[in-house]
């Protein structure tokens, strides 16, 4: 029996950031209380558990052909794995709510952005960059051949600073070193030490926005 789980230029202003911060939290609560409450869906068609948000809320997919109790522990673990990953999300977003805010909303300001950010620090073959609508996959991703950096809009709006800026750097990196090796690690931590804590921020502002424009369509 195998379970897994599937997983959105303003000027700084950081009371507009911990206003942002605050307001998120009346979300968390819904989300916290629609994984207490999942629906579930058995099916023939799955060999494996699996937890995603729809517009209906938190659905939860598990094998008909499993025991009953196989199905219980699956919906039982997924859920506080998914209760667990909400408070952590939280706790990261908390710790980022003073910080300035960054918005893209075209690719333009957004290129301009990254090239600057470039020529401060890799100084690589970058050409431009564009959004993207990466809701569950990559937040990012670079493409060296065309020099093209293309960012999910969810990591864009009121994005923590400090956060985005490391996944940019991430992504200037790969022009330098393809793959996640020790040098390419040091290359990101040569313009941000603290590279792991602004990439759990960052993946955690990317799951937030998206959730809450899933939220804002079905309102």
């Amino acid at each position: 029996m195998q379970a897994r789980l599937l997983f959105d230029v303003a000027p700084p202003n950081a009371d507009a950031t911990a206003e942002a911060a605050f307001n998120a939290q009346p979300l968390f609560a819904d989300l916290l209380s629609q994984a207490a409450a999942p629906r579930v869906e058995r099916t023939n068609a799955r060999r494996t558990a699996s937890a995603r948000w729809t517009s209906n809320g938190l659905l939860i997919r598990v094998p008909a052909r499993w025991h009953t109790q196989d199905q219980q522990n699956a919906i039982t673990e997924l859920t506080q794995r998914l209760q667990h990953s909400l408070q952590k999300d939280l706790t990261l977003l908390t710790h980022a709510a003073t910080w300035p805010t960054l918005t893209f909303e075209d690719n333009g300001s957004l290129s301009r952005y990254v090239s600057r950010l470039n020529y401060d620090t890799y100084k690589v073959a970058f050409s431009k960059a564009r959004i993207g609508n990466a809701v569950s996959t990559r937040l990012a991703q670079a493409n060296i051949t065309t020099g093209t950096i293309t960012v999910s809009r969810y990591c864009l709006h009121q994005a923590p600073a400090h956060a985005l800026r490391y996944l940019i750097l991430h992504e200037l990196a790969h022009f330098i070193e393809a793959n996640h090796s020790r040098r390419f690690w040091a290359l990101v931590a040569q313009h941000e030490p603290q590279y792991r804590l602004m990439n759990q921020i960052m993946q955690a502002h990317h799951k937030l926005s998206a959730l809450r424009a899933n939220a804002a369509q079905i309102e």
